[in-house]
């Protein structure tokens, strides 16, 4: 009897006792080859039914190359992302082996969304800046986040404690809520912002609009001078 199994395990006819059978009647009443095609469809819909409720976590769920795994085995590599085994796995097969694991969760393109979305500035694993920085800019070097300090110019090293320190994202999210409002002198037409680091600059402002009722500032024209 012929092979009736494609290479995913699915029907893709029957076995030839059920193909040689002529029709009772030739009229509009279903064919056997259409029947067959309807058993062939809801078939391969239970196997595939069957496929997804039998899915199961890899214990521990880190993939190590040196395990065994059952076919539908999901894995977890070190850059968080997700891989099921399509069918049973020996010892030693990488993931990169496509007759063994098809990827169903890219974290590295969630992670690169995640980046860009905290600073359009990433040298990758250089260490030099790719183009000007100025200080207070955020940079991700090897997928680690700096703080840019001072002033640097496309080519510069970034030297930590230099012109740089090392920060997280979730230290900068602190960072933010814990600042105060800036502040604004009537008087000197001055505004002192608490959020500019490292150290507090002042801004010479000249045309503004002062909303009294809710105490806010457009800046229409001005100058850093510290």
């Amino acid at each position: 009897m012929a092979n009736t199994t494609n290479t995913d395990g699915l029907i893709s006819t029957l076995p030839i006792c059920y193909n040689q059978v002529l029709p009772l009647v030739f009229d509009d009443s279903i064919t056997y080859l259409q029947m067959q095609a309807k058993i062939v469809r809801k078939l391969n819909e239970v196997i595939d039914f069957t496929k997804i409720n039998s899915i199961k976590y890899a214990d521990p769920l880190a993939w190590d190359i040196t395990e065994q795994y059952e076919a539908n085995t999901v894995v977890v590599d070190k850059s968080g992302n997700a891989y099921l085994s399509v069918q049973p796995v020996p010892a030693g097969i990488a993931l990169e082996r496509t007759d063994y694991w098809t990827k169903i969760g890219n974290f590295d393109v969630l992670w690169d969304n995640v980046k860009k979305g905290i600073t359009p500035y990433d040298e990758k694993t250089s260490t030099t800046a790719s183009g000007s920085r100025v200080a207070n800019d955020l940079v991700w070097i090897n997928n680690t986040l700096y703080l840019v300090t001072r002033s640097m110019q496309a080519g510069d090293s970034y030297v930590v404690g230099s012109n740089c320190e090392e920060t997280s994202i979730s230290a900068r999210l602190k960072y933010i809520l814990s600042l105060d409002v800036a502040t604004f002198d009537e008087d000197t037409h001055t505004v002192e912002f608490k959020f500019t680091a490292p150290a507090n600059a002042v801004m010479s402002v000249g045309g503004h609009v002062y909303s009294e009722g809710d105490k806010t500032i457009e800046i229409t024209d001005g100058e850093v001078i510290k």
